[in-house]
């Protein structure tokens, strides 16, 4: 029940269509539900080229990422890129993101496949 909890007050959209959305059915909220909070959590901010987006690392999951945009900058998080073999990106997750978070990636040791699959 604290997990619940804890994804309602962190994950609750709070404009927008999607404010009627569950927190649990927040990509940001699903992922938390099954995993718990992760390892570590790189957060950056929009930029003139690229929207906000968050890298959530489980290293004790066998290093397994997720990358998470808000292409709406109103808190709107989606999933675009995972290497967990139970998750599906986004084709054009790269172009989404930006070389920023592919860096960011590399940076964590995740050798990143370009064509929206994960490092399977």
């Amino acid at each position: 029940m604290a997990r619940v909890e804890e994804v309602r007050l962190r994950f609750t959209p709070r404009s927008g269509r999607m404010l009627q959305e569950p927190a649990w059915k927040t990509d940001r909220g699903r992922i938390f539900m099954m995993h718990g909070e992760p390892t570590s959590i790189m957060t950056r901010p929009s930029n003139e080229a690229a929207a906000p987006y968050d890298i959530w690392q489980y290293a004790n999951r066998q290093n397994i990422v997720y990358l998470f945009v808000d292409e709406t900058k109103l808190g709107h998080y989606r999933l675009v890129y995972s290497n967990d073999p139970n998750e599906k990106g986004v084709a054009d997750w790269t172009r989404r993101v930006g070389p920023e978070a592919i860096n960011d990636l590399t940076r964590l040791g995740i050798r990143v496949r370009t064509d929206g699959g994960g490092d399977r």
